[in-house]
């Protein structure tokens, strides 16, 4: 990377638990999130999927099979109010921040997106819509918002920088591909995951190989605690007794790849409210893909399997099996 590129950068991942629905108490318990980071020398502060008004079932867009009228009142558009605030104190701190939030379309106030906002110290610099929707019985994300249809990368002072959201990044391991391939020297992933206590390894495991089959750093920002769901709105099943979308595991993260053994595990939260900073050296991430970066592959020797991949997943979504 270019000399003017800052190549160390100090990367902090929230635990956090917003006040559910309380965007005005959840943005002040943010705010000192950010302070706290900024006070360790952060360059980038993550928050969780939906952090803004917190992540859960919602009975009545499950009956409606759309956005409820609430969630459309308490949703806002980006640049918005909880943005253009947000950007004020990335400006202040001179850092980044990516938050989740309820997005709202600008030329349509029904239609709503699971998103994560982008702020630099610049000011608003967009965001990204989850492409991947949760169903029922797991969520109602899929009934309240639309999916996304863009892989943006976000320019900051140490390189393009690819965000994610939850099973974009946990379960659809092409999305970072394609980010690394763009260009992305390091992925965000808001994420909302829950988990029975003591299973949270396949977190982890995902996440270092996000990292290390990229050749690329990764942050990963989790919910822990609750509400998450009405009770009037939950009914166990077999399937999701004991594990309920409340229980979000925590256990922020940060990954990057490593030679030679594949992976490294940066730093780690526990399961309660924390930030874990850490400084990671992107120029040692550039010399990996130097001597080895099969990534490219993908553009050079072996584009044929680039076309082949294409093909067969247009195939299969012209099918309707995919």
């Amino acid at each position: 990377m270019s000399s003017t590129v800052q190549d160390l950068v100090t990367v902090a991942s929230v635990n956090f638990s917003p006040v559910f629905e309380d965007v005005n108490a959840t943005l002040e318990k943010m705010t000192s999130n950010v302070i706290e980071a900024a006070a360790q020398g952060a360059d980038l502060v993550v928050f969780p999927e939906l952090a803004l008004l917190g992540a859960g079932s919602c009975p009545e867009c499950s009956a409606l099979k759309a956005a409820c009228e609430r969630h459309q009142q308490l949703a806002e558009t980006v640049p918005g109010p909880s943005s253009e605030a947000m950007a004020e104190l990335a400006h202040e701190h001179d850092l980044y921040i990516v938050y989740g939030l309820h997005e709202q379309d600008a030329s349509d106030p029904t239609m709503l997106y699971n998103a994560a906002a982008v702020v630099g110290p610049e000011g608003v610099m967009g965001s990204y819509r989850k492409v991947h929707l949760g169903e029922p019985p797991w969520v109602t994300e899929g009934l309240t918002f639309t999916p996304g249809t863009s892989l943006p990368l976000f320019p900051t002072r140490f390189g393009p920088m690819g965000v994610q959201i939850c099973y974009d990044f946990w379960f659809n391991p092409e999305l970072t591909r394609l980010l690394a391939l763009k260009g992305a020297r390091l992925i965000a992933a808001p994420v909302g995951s829950f988990a029975a206590p003591g299973r949270d390894d396949s977190m982890r495991t995902s996440a270092l190989s996000r990292a290390q089959e990229n050749l690329v750093h990764c942050v990963i920002s989790n919910s822990v605690g609750g509400p998450g769901v009405r009770e009037a709105g939950y009914s166990g099943t077999a399937l999701t007794e004991g594990l309920r979308p409340d229980h979000y595991v925590g256990h922020s993260m940060i990954t990057g790849p490593a030679f030679p053994r594949f992976g490294r595990l940066i730093g780690e939260a526990g399961s309660l409210e924390e930030i874990v900073v850490a400084t990671v050296n992107l120029q040692q991430q550039d010399r990996f893909q130097k001597v080895f970066d099969y990534r490219r592959w993908r553009k050079g020797r072996l584009s044929s399997a680039s076309r082949l991949i294409a093909d067969e997943f247009a195939a299969l979504a012209e099918s309707g099996d995919c």
